[in-house]
C-alpha cells in the first residue's frame, strides 16, 4: 500500500518503513543461511580453522558448524536521515500543518527544485542529537524496531543468531548516491548520515 493513498499519516509512515526494514532484514538473514550451507564446500576457512577450537576436533569447517560462537551480523546505516526526516514530517506537517503531505510529496518528487524556503524549514528543526528533539525519540523507535528485527529469531533454516549494529562502512556517498530527496531536506545524491551519529552541523 502506498502511504500517498488515501489519508497519509505519520503513523501509515512508519508503518512502511517497519514493513520494509523486516522485508530487508528477513532476506538477509535468508541469505546467510544459504551462506553457510555453502561456504565450507566453496571457500574453506583454511587459516581461521587452526586458531578456533572446535574445526579440527569435531572435523568440521568454522561455517559448518565447527565452532559454537557465530557472528553473523546486520548493520544499519543512516539513523540521522532517518530520524530527522520522520521528526521534520511530524514537526512541520503534523503538529504545525506548515505544509500539507501533498505538499511535501511535491516537493520531494521534484528535489526541492523552486522550494528551498520548504527544504530550510523541514532542515531547521531540533535534529537528532538535540536535547529532547522529536528526532531523538524516532531515533530511538527506528533502532528498537531494527533490533528486535534482528534478534526477534534467527535465520529462518538454521536459527543462526543475528547481532544487530550501526555502522556507516564509509559508503554514506555510495549509498547516497542512490537515494532520492528525503524530507530532512537531504538533496537526491547527496551523502547519507553516518552510522548512529547526528548529521554534522546539526
Amino acid at each position: 500500500q502506498d502511504v500517498r493513498q488515501g489519508s497519509p499519516s505519520i503513523e501509515a509512515l512508519f508503518d512502511r518503513f517497519c514493513f520494509h526494514t523486516k522485508e530487508i532484514v528477513d532476506s538477509i538473514k535468508a541469505g546467510y543461511d544459504r551462506h553457510y550451507e555453502v561456504m565450507g564446500r566453496n571457500k574453506p576457512e583454511m587459516v581461521y580453522n587452526l586458531f578456533m577450537y572446535g574445526p579440527i576436533e569435531r572435523g568440521l569447517n568454522c561455517s559448518e558448524g565447527g565452532v559454537d560462537i557465530l557472528n553473523f551480523n546486520i548493520d544499519g546505516v543512516a539513523l540521522a536521515t532517518v530520524a530527522d526526516s520522520f521528526a521534520a514530517i511530524e514537526q512541520r506537517v503534523v503538529k504545525e500543518k506548515r505544509i500539507t503531505w501533498e505538499k511535501l510529496f511535491e516537493v520531494l518528487d521534484k528535489n526541492y527544485e523552486g522550494e528551498e524556503n520548504i527544504r530550510l524549514m523541514l532542515k531547521n528543526i531540533k535534529r537528532l542529537g538535540a536535547p529532547d528533539s522529536l528526532a531523538d525519540a524516532w531515533a530511538v523507535k527506528i533502532r528498537d524496531y531494527f533490533v528486535w528485527c534482528c534478534k526477534h529469531e534467527g535465520t529462518p533454516k538454521h536459527q543462526l543468531p543475528i547481532i544487530p549494529g550501526m555502522f556507516s562502512h564509509g559508503t554514506i556517498q555510495e549509498l547516497g548516491a542512490k537515494l532520492p530527496a528525503t524530507p530532512n531536506g537531504r538533496k537526491d545524491g547527496q551523502p547519507i548520515s553516518h552510522s548512529n551519529e547526528p548529521d554534522p552541523g546539526f
